[in-house]
């Protein structure tokens, strides 16, 4: 319940940049679809959201570009084919 808050904490003041650390762990399944949702529309209204993450089909999901960094540097970066 408190990533949950934290989660809609961010999109309550209809913030253009949203920045977020493994956003997705700790939500039960019904919340993770509605937290998706939200952050594919907020990225449909021009805001930029920054997702760290481990989870690499959520990366693919959400991020119209990926960097992949290992042991603090970047392996590998660009963006996904249309």
């Amino acid at each position: 319940m408190r990533q949950k808050t934290a989660l809609v904490a961010a999109f309550l003041h209809g913030a253009r940049v949203i920045l977020l650390d493994e956003p997705l762990i700790g939500v039960d399944p019904a919340g993770i679809r509605q937290l998706k949702d939200l952050l594919l529309e907020a990225r449909a209204g021009g805001a930029v959201i920054v997702v760290s993450t481990h989870l690499l089909d959520t990366a693919e999901r959400l991020c119209d570009r990926i960097l992949v960094l290992q042991a603090g540097r970047k392996r590998a970066e660009g963006s996904k084919p249309k």
